[in-house]
């Protein structure tokens, strides 16, 4: 099967800007707790950030040429990190600084080519040192198995597609 090329919008993942969508995404007014997440960086944040969820993962496409399937991998980081710690929830609190380390984290682990950390750190808003930290806890959380299979990121990509009625998959042809 061909997979049909989607426009970056789209990748703005839904699932991400509609916190609450997702049994692992919570609306919470407080952050992941202590247990899953042990460095007090994730927990200091009283406030959510001015910035939406959806203009934050535009502003990190825009500014950091991020290829489609680290947008992806940063989903199937939700999951991973959901499937070895069932208390982890995403808050209004907590998602950008997860999806900068994600987006950071993916970008190593599949990309020839990448951005440096001092470049996603200001990109997304955050000091490079607290960026470096945020990474190495996630690293640490998932055991340093950052790179999902191909088969796995497809899996993404087509239930993604399927949620939306303005994308579809075209038929493989070549079958």
């Amino acid at each position: 099967m061909q997979l049909m090329s989607i426009n970056v919008r789209f990748l703005r993942l839904q699932g991400l800007t509609e916190i609450g969508s997702n049994p692992h995404i919570a609306r919470k007014t407080h952050p992941v707790p202590l247990e899953v997440w042990s460095m007090c960086i994730w927990l200091k944040y009283r406030a959510s950030p001015a910035i939406s969820v959806t203009e934050y993962l535009l502003r990190i496409v825009r500014y950091s040429s991020l290829e489609k399937p680290t947008l992806l991998a940063a989903v199937f980081y939700i999951d991973l990190l959901s499937s070895c710690y069932p208390a982890f929830t995403l808050s209004s609190l907590t998602v950008h600084r997860f999806l900068i380390t994600g987006v950071t984290v993916a970008s190593k682990g599949l990309c020839d080519a990448f951005c440096t950390n001092t470049h996603y750190a200001k990109v997304g808003g955050i000091g490079v040192a607290e960026l470096n930290m945020l990474e190495l806890e996630f690293l640490k959380k998932v055991d340093w198995q950052i790179v999902p299979e191909p088969s796995v990121l497809e899996a993404y990509y087509k239930s993604m597609i399927s949620q939306d009625p303005r994308y579809y998959i075209e038929p493989d042809t070549n079958a």
